[in-house]
């Protein structure tokens, strides 16, 4: 079987159900994605760009070229723009974020990103900005 004679995977798994259990990981890493939800939506409204942020709990996705406030399920790619998707992604990863490589998968947040949400916000500015001069 895949986990025969594997005691450390095991341990690790009910180590980590036993946290989720026990801790509010889920709570911290929900909050965390509507931190940086409601971030996104500031900043892009700011600099006027055309943009949908959408997700739940920790969970969300950006929209290039469409602009609404209710979430919508399975937009299609004449409804916004997957190219100007990409064109952030890579300004993103310029500034050292990794986005999701296609404009049709999510970003997660885990309790590591906790300690440095304020560096991906910084980070995001300037993939804003070198984005915007593209």
């Amino acid at each position: 079987g895949t986990f025969n004679a594997n005691p450390p995977a095991l341990t690790a798994t009910k180590t980590t159900l036993d946290r989720l259990e026990s801790e509010p990981v889920y709570e911290r890493i929900n909050t965390l994605g509507a931190e940086l939800r409601e971030f996104l939506s500031e900043k892009l409204y700011e600099r006027e760009i055309e943009a949908t942020i959408q997700g739940i709990g920790s969970i969300s996705s950006i929209v290039l070229g469409h602009e609404g406030t209710e979430y919508t399920q399975s937009l299609h790619d004449q409804e916004y723009d997957p190219d100007r998707y990409y064109d952030l992604a890579e300004a993103a990863r310029d500034a050292g974020l990794l986005f999701p490589p296609y404009h049709f998968q999510c970003i997660f947040m885990a309790e590591a990103h906790q300690k440095h949400m304020d560096e991906i916000k910084s980070r995001f500015c300037e993939a804003l900005d070198e984005f915007q001069d593209q």
